[in-house]
């Protein structure tokens, strides 16, 4: 049986749990590495680890997602409110007032074209890493919200 050198192990797993890289622990509490090493691996603390950052990674990433999704939702409200507008103004005006319709709606395809790869929304990235996101990823997050503010228009 291993003798019991007095020290606090769960204080020192939690540093390591934390992200607190190996050999500063071992140099904090006066550990050689090797029996760090040895509790980590008997411990199976590796495995907490890699759980705990996966779990902070999936957060992040559902986080990201949800705001991306809400900034999305919320340009596509006001983008159906403007082709909306557009619409009922292109019904009641006399064809003279058509020139400013189709002014409306020039206006507003320069601004969609520079609006959706900025929220993510189209299928050519613009060379930049991260940041092409999949509509169909987007979707499955909002489906039925969208489904819902679409009706509520």
């Amino acid at each position: 049986m291993p003798k019991d050198l007095g020290i606090d192990w769960k204080l020192i797993e939690a540093d390591y749990l934390r992200g607190t890289r190996v050999v500063d622990i071992a140099t904090f509490y006066k550990l050689k590495k090797s029996t760090l090493d040895a509790k980590i691996r008997r411990g199976g603390w590796a495995t907490k680890r890699a759980a705990i950052r996966e779990a902070l990674v999936n957060k992040e990433t559902s986080k990201t997602v949800q705001t991306l999704s809400n900034r999305a939702s919320s340009y596509l409200e006001r983008v159906v409110k403007q082709v909306d507008v557009g619409m009922d103004v292109l019904e009641a005006a006399a064809p003279a007032t058509v020139k400013e319709v189709d002014q409306h709606f020039e206006a507003l395809g320069k601004i969609d074209r520079i609006a959706r790869p900025a929220l993510g929304l189209t299928d050519q990235g613009n060379g930049t890493k991260g940041s092409l996101i999949n509509i169909a990823v987007l979707q499955q997050f909002t489906e039925t919200e969208s489904v819902k503010n679409c009706q509520d228009i």
